[in-house]
């Protein structure tokens, strides 16, 4: 074995202790060979992956959040289709041009008009 510990195409982590050249090192075992390597080269590949998860997880969270505010704006579109008889397009660009006005964004607006007609249906339920 060189001496020199390497890390070469490791993507997985599977460690193994032994003690080598008098200090500890891993084999570590990827797809295409046992490779040698030093305690520090698998804190920094673990510390990488760790890195790359976190990303993912933040990029999912981002992706939820489109999603959430799509469905909302979906759905106040057809209220406005419905409740006051506005073509699709038109009942976008209205969500959109009040979004602009009122300096929120359009899950908020979305949220209002949503907001709105469950409580006005709550009051023709009533009545």
């Amino acid at each position: 074995l060189d001496p020199t510990p390497s890390l070469v195409g490791v993507r997985f982590v599977a460690t193994m202790p032994m003690l080598l050249f008098r200090r500890t090192s891993r084999l570590i075992r990827t797809e295409e060979k046992l490779v040698e390597t030093a305690p520090a080269d698998v804190v920094a590949n673990q510390a990488a992956v760790a890195i790359e998860n976190t990303e993912l997880m933040v990029k999912t969270k981002i992706i939820q959040e489109e999603l959430e505010t799509r469905k909302k704006v979906e759905k106040a579109k057809g209220i406005l289709m419905k409740e006051q008889g506005l073509p699709e397009d038109d009942a976008y660009k209205l969500i959109r041009k009040t979004s602009m006005h009122k300096r929120l964004s359009m899950k908020e607006i979305a949220e209002a008009i949503i907001l709105s007609f469950e409580i006005s249906g709550r009051r023709r339920n009533n009545n």
